[in-house]
């Protein structure tokens, strides 16, 4: 995948809420708000958009392991735990 050098992930800072946890943090089967996805690799953060995994988005965490699994809409998405955790979330009720 050929990404052009000037895209980069812009988003908010993981600490602007107290009850922001990384995705490696949230208990299984439990939904969560993306915050942000800071630290990200181009190349990742690219992928990950096109899965829809973009700050705002409502996904649910399915499994910590063997991979981290989350539910994006109607498709499940499984990555490493190198990327769980610069993804930033909050708890919904």
């Amino acid at each position: 995948m050929n990404i052009p050098p000037n895209v980069k992930p812009v988003n908010p800072p993981h600490n602007s809420a107290p009850n922001v946890i990384p995705l490696i943090e949230a208990p299984a089967g439990t939904p969560v708000r993306i915050v942000s996805t800071d630290g990200l690799s181009p190349q990742i953060w690219v992928t990950l958009q096109a899965y829809g995994i973009v700050p705002g988005k409502l996904i649910r965490l399915l499994q910590h392991n063997p991979e981290f699994v989350v539910e994006v809409e109607a498709t499940e998405l499984a990555f490493e735990k190198e990327v769980a955790v610069k993804i930033f979330v909050m708890q919904v009720d």
